[in-house]
């Protein structure tokens, strides 16, 4: 799943073991969900959020990021 309205948004490493980064230059929203639709987490963040997922189990998430200008959607893949 890649919808990527956000043109400068990047998000890295991914995929990822413990730490993930998203870096938007400018105030943005974000939930992680895992595949059977629960938030897993959710928040805030201006230019940059690093967000640990050590605590969940191995496998894929999604990513969705907004702003003013729109949303992106970024799988996530937990190793």
């Amino acid at each position: 799943i890649e919808d990527n309205e956000l043109i400068a948004l990047s998000v890295y490493p991914n995929p990822v073991n413990d730490l993930f980064t998203i870096s938007l230059a400018e105030t943005f929203s974000f939930k992680l969900i895992d595949l059977q639709g629960k938030i897993i987490l959710n928040g805030t963040a201006t230019d940059q959020k690093t967000l640990s997922i050590e605590h969940l189990a191995q496998g894929t998430y999604v990513l969705q990021v907004r702003n003013e200008t729109g949303t992106s959607t970024v799988q996530i893949v937990k190793q």
